[in-house]
């Protein structure tokens, strides 16, 4: 991992972008399995660089999220620093799956009951594909269904905003009072 904090973020873009290029490939939309590893495995590095980005502006070291979090996006994502992308993400989700057309949505969609537990849900599995690769095993062909295309249209735009202003995303930020007390009372 860069010891520049702002390289994580220009990592974190590089990795979502090279995913979504390779998504809206011809490729891609010719043979989807041989794709979906090398796929879900970017996305994975590009979420796990941005979680631990925020992290590192709020005071915490490099070492120390190695040690304590090693690559589980899912327990980065928990972490309270990191409430307000989750605050961004279930917005930016609930608008992806309202896009997919409806058979898709009857077929794999909603069967949590809310939309934060299954963004959840995707992201465990995501982080059971980054574990399983980190101990050389193959990943179960259940856990390459975590809706790549969802996952990049749910943090693609936070990772790109972030872009802008990198602080956006920090408590210290948010000085407007609505938006600050929805991250004090966020139970997600």
């Amino acid at each position: 991992m860069p010891r520049d904090p702002n390289q994580l973020l220009v990592n974190a873009m590089r990795c979502l972008t090279a995913a979504d290029v390779l998504l809206g490939s011809a490729d891609y939309g010719a043979d989807r399995k041989t794709f979906l590893l090398p796929v879900t495995l970017t996305i994975g590095n590009g979420l796990e660089l941005l979680f631990k980005y925020n992290l590192v502006l709020q005071g915490h070291t490099l070492a120390l999220l190695r040690e304590r979090y090693d690559r589980d996006v899912f327990r980065l994502w928990k972490q309270p620093e990191n409430a307000a992308i989750r605050l961004m993400a279930l917005g930016n989700f609930a608008h992806a799956v309202a896009a997919l057309p409806d058979e898709f949505i009857r077929a794999h969609h909603h069967r949590y009951g809310k939309p934060i537990a299954e963004l959840e849900h995707y992201l465990m599995t995501l982080a059971r594909v980054l574990q399983s690769m980190k101990l050389r095993a193959p990943a179960e062909s259940k856990d390459l269904t975590c809706c790549p295309w969802l996952l990049l249209d749910t943090f693609m735009p936070i990772a790109s905003l972030q872009t802008l202003n990198p602080k956006w995303l920090t408590p210290d930020h948010f000085r407007i009072g609505g938006f600050r007390e929805q991250l004090k009372n966020l139970d997600i």
